[in-house]
Order: structure tokens, then C-alpha cells, then sequence
């Protein structure tokens, strides 16, 4: 729907924010311009669409963030795990989430930083330590790290998402 469209005027986004229609609360929820007072009620909506909609928005309220963090939805935590805009202790806090889904989308976010990044390269799911192989904010430590990965998965990811050339040449076989 064009509601989501950033350039939508703002007073039609907060009027969608508030009707009875999931669609347009769901709209409202992931658009830009959504203004903080009603992201933070959208992220307390009792659809789980709306809130996974809030959950990726960029300019999600970092209390509204900390909510949905713990929301029972593993769907709603794995999209706010990849909004690059949440506040680093909510990106923290998913980075230890239960469910592997969430903890790759965190793996995925270039704002996890150098250090949450080599936390999640030993995790025990080999589809998060992909994650962190494609991510080019984690470190050349990390990368080298996952150099000794035994999962293909891993080192597959590491061959397309490393920046660094040396762990490249090591990838390729080139020991110089």
C-alpha cells in the first residue's frame, strides 16, 4: 500500500495508525515518517503483523525497541534483530535470543558491531555464523575465525561477504 511510502504525509499515517484495519495499522507501523507516539502504541498492537511491521521500522522509539525485544513472537524479535537502527542494548539482548531466526537476522545487522559479531561466530547454529561470515562490519579476527568453520554453509558465506583479502586468498588457497 502506498501508506508505507516515506514521502506519504504524516497526517495520513497517523490516522491509519489508529483505524481498525490491520492493513493500514501494518502500513502505518512500517513507515519512516511514522511518528514516535504512535510507533510506540503499534508496537504494543495485538497483531503480530503490525508489530513485526513496527519491529523494521528505522525510526522505531528505543523504548518501543526494548517491548518488542521481548515480544513471544519469534518472527517480531527476527525483524527487529535486523533493524539497524535499535538502540545496542536491544540489539544485545537478541543477540542471545533462543531462537536461531533471531539470532541471524542480529548476525546480519551491520550495526551488531565488531565485538557482538565474534560472539555470535561461535554460535552453536551454523546458519548464524553464516550470518556473521556475510557481514562485513565483523572484524578480520572473526573472519579468520570462521576460517576454520567445518560447515560449508559458513564457509560459503565467508567467500561472499569478507572484505578482507587475505581471508579471501586464505578461502582460495593462496598462502602467498
Amino acid at each position: 500500500t502506498a501508506l508505507r511510502h516515506p514521502i506519504m504525509p504524516q497526517h495520513l499515517v497517523v490516522a491509519a495508525a489508529g483505524e481498525p484495519d490491520q492493513a493500514l495499522r501494518r502500513a502505518a507501523a512500517g513507515n519512516p515518517s511514522c511518528p514516535p507516539v504512535q510507533l510506540n502504541a503499534l508496537a504494543a498492537d495485538p497483531a503480530q503483523a503490525v508489530r513485526r511491521a513496527a519491529s523494521g521500522n528505522p525510526s522505531l522509539p528505543g523504548a518501543a525497541a526494548f517491548l518488542l525485544a521481548a515480544d513471544d513472537d519469534p518472527a517480531v524479535r527476527a525483524a527487529l534483530g535486523g533493524n539497524g537502527s535499535i538502540p545496542p542494548p536491544a540489539l544485545a539482548a537478541l543477540a542471545s535470543d533462543e531462537a536461531a531466526l533471531v539470532r541471524r537476522r542480529v548476525a546480519f545487522n551491520r550495526a551488531a558491531g565488531p565485538a557482538l559479531l565474534s560472539l555470535l561466530a561461535e554460535d552453536a547454529e551454523p546458519a548464524v555464523r553464516a550470518g556473521v561470515a556475510r557481514n562485513p562490519a565483523a572484524g578480520a579476527g572473526t573472519h579468520w575465525h570462521l576460517l576454520a568453520d567445518s560447515q560449508a554453509e559458513v564457509l560459503e558465506a565467508l567467500a561472499l561477504g569478507s572484505p578482507h583479502e587475505d581471508v579471501l586468498l586464505a578461502l582460495a588457497g593462496d598462502t602467498g
